[in-house]
């Protein structure tokens, strides 16, 4: 009644031209407060955050393309409004998978928090595409810290919101069936116990990492062939880097886990393991080389980022390293090898190190060079100090005569092009 009231006195003022223009607008705000206000007040959940977002893009548009900055202006709190209201949304979403009694059953993709985040990808989408393609007014670009706000804050909720709608979507999906797969079975006292499906949880880490691949990569192809953004560029770069970080720590290890349920011979039979849970190693390598490939296209068309093409070279490097001793463990595990953490893995470190040390030399790399001699040094640490006191004597002589070669092949190489390598 009130925004009704309110915008009857609006429109009274503007037809009859009756006092000064700022009245107008305080009563107009006046009346859109009022509307905004009654959202919440008469809806609940989902409906609030639609109606907002709607709200906001309806206001940005008319302020922007209109010019009339009070819109605009208006628009930006409701923008942090709908934002919210969408976290809250979601956490409305966990609650409800995570229910104990299991009667909220969530279908995928077709259900009211996924179509929520959906829409207010839309809405701050066409925000963020109004903000690129119309001209900003100059009482917004003459105020610096507004302007950058602005500027950086309406892209950044944007590439949030579109990021967590699926990805959210993807944890809800996993996390239904580990609260589904809730099971009775009999302890040998007679007593019943409850268990859960923990390589449910296990798949949505893996399913959720290959998600971020994806999602940084198209990201980093629509920047460098769309938007061509040298700081977005930068961004993704490192933020890509960062997720290959933690998935180097806890996606392998989550992968480790996934092998030894498909190995053990004592998994509960109400859970049925297959050969997926090997394969989905291969699919997360496959989304992680695709990243890793992007990100050197990158590297090479946007000029900024090439001052850090030597890091780069560096944490490729490192990564191939780690995935490789991860697949070295994986095979020799699958193999019921002893020795996977000892004598594989020393004698395929000290390999590895003698192919950087040949690389660095053809390519003229010294930073490759000195990262062979730390591998190769580690290598050494752990074969005196770990890979000794665990192995028998023909494992020792093993590894020490292979380690001894490699020495002396790296010793060779860098007699032979000392030259080379000190021009």
């Amino acid at each position: 009644i009130n925004a009704i009231f309110h915008l009857g006195v609006c429109s009274i003022i503007y037809y009859k031209n009756l006092v000064d223009k700022n009245l107008y607008y305080l009563v107009l705000g006046l009346a859109i407060t009022f509307i905004t206000i009654t959202i919440p007040v008469e809806l609940n959940g989902n409906w609030v955050t639609l109606l907002w977002g709607a709200e906001s893009v309806l206001l940005f548009w008319i302020g922007r393309t209109k010019k009339v900055n009070f819109y605009e202006y208006f628009s930006y709190p409701l923008i942090i409004l709908t934002f919210l209201s969408l976290a809250k949304d979601w956490n409305n979403l966990f609650m409800d998978v995570n229910s104990l009694n299991n009667e909220v059953h969530i279908n995928p993709i077709l259900n009211i928090y996924f179509l929520t985040g959906l829409f207010s990808s839309v809405f701050f989408g066409v925000i963020t595409y109004l903000n690129r393609k119309t001209t900003i007014s100059t009482s917004i670009s003459n105020n610096k810290n507004l302007y950058k706000i602005v500027s950086y804050g309406i892209p950044i909720i944007f590439i949030i919101t579109l990021y967590a709608t699926f990805r959210n979507e993807i944890a809800a999906y996993w996390e239904q069936l580990y609260h589904n797969s809730i099971t009775s079975i009999e302890n040998p006292n007679g007593y019943e116990s409850k268990i859960f499906n923990y390589d449910l949880i296990k798949f949505e880490s893996i399913y959720l990492f290959i998600y971020t691949f994806l999602f940084i990569g198209l990201l980093s192809i629509f920047n460098l062939s769309i938007i061509k953004s040298k700081k977005l560029g930068v961004v993704i770069f490192i933020i890509s880097k960062i997720i290959i970080f933690f998935f180097l720590i806890s996606g392998l290890y989550t992968l480790g886990e996934l092998r030894e349920s498909y190995l053990s011979t004592n998994i509960n039979s109400e859970y049925s393991v297959g050969i997926f849970h090997v394969l989905i190693r291969y699919i997360s390598f496959g989304f992680l080389a695709g990243l890793l490939v992007i990100s050197f296209k990158s590297m090479k068309q946007l000029p900024i980022i090439q001052n850090l093409k030597r890091y780069f070279e560096l944490f490729l490097t490192i990564t191939i390293l780690w995935v490789l001793s991860s697949e070295l463990i994986h095979w020799m595990d699958i193999g019921n090898s002893s020795e996977s953490y000892k004598l594989g893995l020393s004698i395929f470190w000290g390999i590895y190190s003698l192919i950087l040390i040949a690389l660095g030399i053809w390519k003229n790399l010294k930073h490759v060079r000195i990262l062979a001699f730390v591998v190769f040094g580690l290598t050494l640490i752990k074969l005196f100090f770990y890979d000794i006191s665990h192995l028998d004597t023909i494992s020792k002589t093993i590894v020490f005569v292979s380690l001894g070669i490699l020495l002396l092949i790296i010793s060779f190489l860098y007699n032979k092009y000392h030259k080379k390598i000190n021009s």
